[in-house]
Parts: C-alpha cells; sequence; structure tokens
C-alpha cells in the first residue's frame, strides 16, 4: 500500500464495494464493513500521535461505506509507515473484510 492509495488488489475491491447495488448490503455486509472503518480510523487517529477520543465516522449508510473506507484506507496508510516487503495494518484490516465479504482479489 503506497501513502496516497491503497495497493492494485484492495483498489479493485475498494471499487467493486463502490458499485454494488443497494440490495446487496444486507445487515452482516454493513457490520462487517462499519467493524472496518472503525480499525481504520483507530488506526489513523494512533498515527498521527492519538491526542483525544478516537474519532467517530458517521454512519451514512451502506452507500457511503466504499467511500469510507477508501478514504480512511488511504488516510491511515499515509500516516504509517512499515517496510514494502510487510503487510500494513491497513492492509491487514482490507484483507480481513474482503474473507468476511467472501471478496476474491483476483
Amino acid at each position: 500500500m503506497s501513502a496516497d492509495r491503497p495497493g492494485p488488489p484492495f483498489s479493485a475491491f475498494l471499487r467493486r464495494l463502490g458499485v454494488r447495488p443497494l440490495s446487496s448490503w444486507d445487515i452482516d455486509r454493513q457490520t462487517a464493513c462499519r467493524r472496518a472503518i472503525d480499525e481504520l480510523a483507530r488506526l489513523g487517529w494512533l498515527a498521527n500521535g492519538g491526542q483525544g477520543p478516537v474519532p467517530h465516522v458517521p454512519d451514512l449508510g451502506p452507500m457511503a461505506l466504499a467511500d469510507q473506507l477508501t478514504v480512511l484506507a488511504r488516510e491511515a496508510a499515509a500516516a504509517t509507515a512499515a517496510p514494502p516487503s510487510q503487510p500494513t495494518a491497513v492492509e491487514a484490516v482490507l484483507a480481513r473484510l474482503t474473507e468476511e465479504l467472501s471478496v476474491r482479489l483476483e
């Protein structure tokens, strides 16, 4: 993952989430995405010094989930540094989400 955007498999994954029809966002999918959003917000907060309360990310509904995930993944990736050979915490959150949503990164 680079500082400006998620790596190619995750970029494609986030784009796919963005074009899902509203009918595909059942409560389990929404809950998994909200959990990932909260984790990404916490990672960005920690990387920026962790001062004050962890920021609350409002629930804007299922059609905003992909955008929220993308923005928070970019912000958290830009704030954290990891050796290029190791997956970052941001990538770990997105990888776990792909498993929870049963999405293959091909």
